[in-house]
């Protein structure tokens, strides 16, 4: 494989054009990776070579009306069908091959196998979207999205290189790491005590060091803040703001699928990095849904030939839009809404994402809650009290909450000392804990 550096500065330069492709030559690109892809993954990968078949023509070509009839690949199947998932080697010039491990989020930990290529064109999107956003490489950065029991932890963390393109010769600001199990209040003393310009970290981590600041009152400026994984609410945005004057900076990706989409930088849209992956929204029968109608978001990374992830339901549900008025001709997301299995669920079979105004948090005398699904109609509202309860604080959240999901719900108030984080050191405002 030629020189990274190059190669990625070039695979840069090229997004920078094909952002604003017509339609149609962006179809047929697409089309070209995806013909490659397939044609590999069916001579080469011992478990599509029969599940592709749906796909092509019995002359052996692909018929991309018949696209929808390749099964969709699940998180499951990822876990049970790991081994013969995996080339036995990737195309010549796709680089060497690296194992990646997801937090288990769902419930279900699985491990993905990318290649060089894979990830080099990924990085180059990442620059795409730094540059849409201004982001300045030459600035120090925090970043908080890496666990384990030894690595970073608080409070000396761990210095790292640089964290701007390696090609790019303004990009000579370091980073700084400090372990995810960090609690809201030690990343934001770290972040005050290193001088950082920008945090990269999850939208609700952000979220949780933004109230933690805003309670303590620590004097702390962002120049943005660089979020991982899933969208960013509305509140999230503003507190943010409040906390450390400093906009939020979104990217959708997963580890399965690296980067997916970034935020526009004129609008509230997201766009699809349409060059290394086709993202469809579809509903429960694997159909494409119609713009404008939530669905369940389904992937395949166009260049990762390690591992070929074809039709990967990445667990979420987002919602599609009409083209952008920026001019960029990527597809558009109006709406990410997140895990699915963090929807609630309720006994009739409906999932909703369930949103309580801000504006109840502060009679409760709180800034930072988890609402919790912890049977098929108990839930429970988890907080951290600053402030006495005022009267009739909680009658009014449990009314808003039976506006949305129904009269039949019960809602049990739990008061905690700290902000509550999931395993793997993420917090999350809204979580179901059915089986």
């Amino acid at each position: 494989m030629p020189d990274p550096s190059s190669l990625e500065k070039n695979f840069y330069e090229l997004l920078m054009k094909s952002q604003y492709w017509p339609a149609r030559q962006l179809l047929e690109y697409q089309r070209s990776q995806l013909s490659q892809l397939l044609e590999h993954a069916r001579k080469n990968v011992p478990f599509y070579q029969s599940r592709l078949a749906p796909a092509f023509s019995p002359a052996g070509h692909i018929d991309w009306n018949r696209w929808e009839k390749i099964p969709i690949l699940t998180r499951k199947d990822l876990f049970d069908h790991r081994d013969s998932m995996l080339a036995p080697a990737v195309p010549p010039g796709h680089g060497q091959t690296r194992d990646h491990w997801s937090s288990g989020t769902t419930g279900m930990p699985v491990t993905v196998t990318h290649n060089g290529l894979a990830a080099l064109a990924s990085r180059a999107a990442m620059a795409r979207a730094n540059t849409w956003h201004n982001i300045d490489p030459s600035k120090t950065s925090c970043d908080c999205t890496r666990g384990g029991r030894e690595f970073a932890l608080w409070p000396e963390g761990k210095l790292g290189g640089t964290w701007g393109p390696a090609w790019d010769e303004k990009a000579s600001g370091r980073v700084w790491h400090i372990n995810r199990q960090a609690t809201p209040e030690q990343l934001v003393r770290f972040m005050q005590e290193k001088g950082v310009a920008y945090l990269g970290t999850r939208p609700k981590t952000a979220h949780a060091a933004a109230l933690e600041a805003l309670r303590l009152k620590l004097p702390l400026k962002l120049d943005a803040i660089l979020g991982h994984g899933t969208g960013i609410t509305e509140e999230e945005i503003e507190d943010c703001r409040r906390a450390f004057g400093a906009r939020i900076v979104g990217l959708y990706s997963s580890t399965e699928c690296h980067k997916v989409a970034h935020p526009c930088p004129s609008c509230e849209n997201y766009h699809v990095n349409a060059e290394i992956a086709l993202v469809e929204i579809v509903d429960d029968e694997g159909r494409a849904c119609a713009v404008g109608t939530p669905g369940r978001v389904v992937i395949t990374p166009l260049l990762n030939t390690a591992q070929p992830l074809i039709r990967y339901d990445q667990g979420d549900t987002a919602i599609t839009g009409e083209p952008c008025g920026c001019g960029r001709t990527l597809p558009v997301l109006t709406r990410i809404v997140g895990r699915t299995s963090h929807l609630f669920r309720l006994p009739d079979g409906r999932r909703l994402s369930l949103s309580v105004p801000p504006a109840l948090k502060k009679p409760l005398g709180t800034e930072t809650w988890q609402l919790a699904q912890v049977a098929p109609l108990s839930f429970e509202v988890r907080y951290v009290e600053y402030l006495p309860v005022q009267p009739g604080a909680e009658d009014n959240i449990v009314r808003n909450m039976r506006e949305q999901l129904g009269e039949a719900i019960k809602v049990r108030f739990v008061k905690l000392d700290e902000v509550p984080l999931t395993a793997s050191g993420k917090f999350m405002e809204n979580v179901c804990e059915l089986p």
